[in-house]
């Protein structure tokens, strides 16, 4: 997989933890090379590689990915904060602006 740059990249990533339900952490994360591995458990066979394709170029592309677990799901993730929530359901948020604490939780 190809993204477009190092910000899209990290947030597939983030998108990929709160699906799944998984603590990942960025393990190496500069300008040239992002390293992702779980940290729910130190045996876990979660990794992902991924660098620029090229030097002059902002692209990066995934080069290593294994998405087994061995760990469990987690309830509470560091990803899941109020900006996150904010990104996701802005559009609803604007459409319905009465819209009540209830009415949200069971959307989530």
């Amino acid at each position: 997989m190809q993204f477009a740059n190092k910000d899209e990249l990290k947030e597939a990533i983030r998108e990929y933890a709160i699906v799944q339900g998984r603590n990942v952490k960025l393990v190496r994360n500069d300008n040239k090379r992002i390293q992702a591995k779980c940290a729910g458990h130190t045996k876990c066979p979660f990794i992902l590689f991924a660098s620029k394709i090229d030097k002059d170029e902002q692209t990066f592309t995934i080069k290593t990915l294994s998405l087994e677990h061995e760990c469990t799901r987690v309830d509470k993730l560091k990803y899941t904060n109020s900006m996150w929530l904010s990104k996701r359901f802005a559009d609803k948020i604007r459409k319905n602006p009465e819209w009540d604490v209830g009415a949200f939780q069971s959307e989530t």
